[in-house]
This record gives structure tokens, C-alpha cells and sequence, in this order.
């Protein structure tokens, strides 16, 4: 930053972070371990209920996939409260991305399915290719290592953590 007299020197910038006392950390903190609890909740509770129709219904593996991706964006956030080095950068960075990943990478193949089993029966189509669950979970697959991929490239090209 400039000097207040001359503007001709720079001084340094101490860096201002959340600490584990802050209140918006302490606030976060129990927000974010209720939901990590409700998260655990509803995890045990589809295990629980494991061959029952409406959990079959809403393709089981692909709810574990989403609430894994959520259990993860949720632990991210204690990655924002730990005094930032490279380490805990890029960790925060990647395991932001790859909890979004998780989570939307199923839900846009679930939605894809649901559109292609309505749009076939429309045309008398019994049929329908690639809808079974183990093609859709190749397919989540790929898309988490697409993710995956771009988000290694980025960090290793662009983005370095101070």
C-alpha cells in the first residue's frame, strides 16, 4: 500500500483472515456441523430404507453421490476458517469444485433419464438405452473426472496459492 505522505514507498499489507474465535467462524461452525449432522441423518435413514421402493425410486446410488458432494462442501468450509498456506489453498479450491461436481453431476443425469423415459414413452418407445444404473454411474464418473481433470490444470497453470 502507498505511504500516506508521498505515495512513493510501499508498505506492507498484513493479511487479514477468520481465526476460530471470530464470530463468523463460530457461527459457521455450528451451522455447519448441524448440517453435516442432518446430512449423516438422512444418509443412515436411505441405508435404513435401503429396498424400499421410493429409495429405489430416486436412484440410491446417485443420492449417496449427491450427499457425499454435500458432506464434502460442508467440510470445505472449515478449509475457509484455517489460516490459509498452499496446502489448505488448494484443498479449499478443489474441494470446493469437486463438491459441486458431486453434487450436480448426478442431478443433471437424473433429470437427463427422467426427460428420456417421458420423451420415449411419448413416441411408444419401450426401450431406452443407457438408463440402467450402472451406466449412469460411468457416467457421473466421467464427469467428476472431466471435473477433475480442468480443476488439476487450473491450479497447476494459472492459480497459485500464496
Amino acid at each position: 500500500w502507498p505511504d500516506d505522505k508521498t505515495a512513493t514507498t510501499c508498505l506492507d499489507i498484513s493479511p487479514k483472515y477468520l481465526t476460530w474465535g471470530d464470530k463468523i467462524a463460530t457461527g459457521l461452525i455450528a451451522i455447519d456441523s448441524l448440517t453435516i449432522l442432518c446430512t449423516f441423518l438422512l444418509s443412515s435413514a436411505i441405508y435404513i430404507n435401503w429396498d424400499k421402493k421410493l429409495i429405489k425410486a430416486s436412484s440410491r446410488e446417485l443420492s449417496i453421490i449427491t450427499l457425499i458432494g454435500i458432506t464434502l462442501a460442508y467440510i470445505t468450509v472449515f478449509l475457509f476458517i484455517v489460516k490459509p498456506r498452499s496446502v489448505v489453498c488448494l484443498a479449499s479450491q478443489f474441494g470446493f469444485h469437486l463438491a459441486v461436481t458431486l453434487i450436480y453431476a448426478p442431478l443433471l443425469l437424473k433429470t437427463n433419464r427422467v426427460y428420456r423415459i417421458f420423451s420415449n414413452a411419448k413416441r411408444g418407445i419401450k426401450s431406452i438405452r443407457h438408463i440402467s444404473t450402472c451406466n449412469l454411474l460411468i457416467f457421473t464418473l466421467s464427469l467428476i473426472i472431466i471435473q477433475v481433470k480442468s480443476i488439476y490444470i487450473h491450479n497447476s497453470n494459472e492459480y497459485h496459492c500464496q
